[in-house]
């Protein structure tokens, strides 16, 4: 396999994220008509720099193009997303309603304590937020042999779901160290491969992209990870210190099957 560099992007902070997106999708040749062709995407980052940004650049990219997403929230709730792709014009209650946008909530006992409140709160807005938060609750049931074949079937039942419609889907994994805390990496590694191929084998235009914190795994499982992508975006902070209004860079790499002798 060979890999290529395709160069480094400035991570600047604020409204400056929409120009550095544009960049990105001009260095890969993306867009709503033409979406990643990469099955595979890894997400590094660090407690510098700040990686989330390049999955909701995916989900504004797939929902931008009217095709499907299937989040996996592991890290971050949904109401974070929620309102963080409300900046960019991206309703996520509207998507879900429409069938677009699925979330699988994933995060330990998530906020139990307000379920009540919101089911019984006069705010129509939060109900429906919290309905569509817990819609696909996943619990990891270290007691199993195979942990994680249960989140491995929601996700393909959301891609076969997609395909039934002629959709392309993008599977959104925020973020992978939860697994590797809970599992052994093993296990964890075994997922993200059955994942990619799940996509590598659907009939439609379909991803899958994972975020990664690179500075809390063990180096041996983050080298896996990236060799197992198509496509590797590391975020990581200036080695010379911060810069106003720069947060760090972007390096994308591109990996490709290697020429026949």
């Amino acid at each position: 396999l060979e890999f290529a560099a395709l160069g480094f992007v400035n991570f600047p902070s604020g409204i400056g994220i929409n120009i550095m997106n544009e960049t990105i999708n001009a260095s890969l040749g993306w867009s709503e008509k033409d979406l990643p062709k990469q099955k595979l995407t890894i997400v590094t980052d660090t407690l510098q720099a700040d990686g989330h940004f390049a999955l909701t650049h995916f989900v504004a990219l797939f929902a931008k193009a009217h095709q499907q997403v299937c989040f996996v929230g592991l890290d971050q709730t949904f109401i974070h997303y929620f309102s963080v792709l409300r900046k960019f014009s991206i309703n996520l209650k509207t998507l879900a309603s429409e069938g677009k946008f699925h979330y699988i909530n994933a995060i330990s006992n998530p906020y139990s304590w307000t379920e009540d409140v919101f089911s019984e709160s006069s705010n129509p807005m939060a109900a429906a937020l919290q309905s569509i938060a817990n819609a696909a609750p996943f619990r990891i049931d270290k007691t199993a042999s195979d942990p994680l074949k249960k989140l491995y079937d929601m996700i393909s039942r959301q891609i076969s779901n997609a395909e039934a419609k002629g959709d392309a889907i993008c599977i959104v994994l925020d973020c992978l160290n939860y697994l590797f805390d809970s599992l052994s990496s093993n296990q964890v590694l075994d997922f993200v491969q059955a994942v990619k191929s799940r996509i590598e084998s659907s009939a439609t235009q379909s991803t899958a992209v994972a975020l990664v914190h690179s500075d809390s795994i063990e180096a041996v499982d983050l080298r896996s990870l990236l060799h197992f992508s198509d496509l590797s975006v590391i975020v990581a902070g200036f080695k010379t210190g911060s810069f106003k209004d720069i947060d760090g860079q972007v390096q994308l790499i591109m990996r490709y099957p290697a020429a026949p002798p």
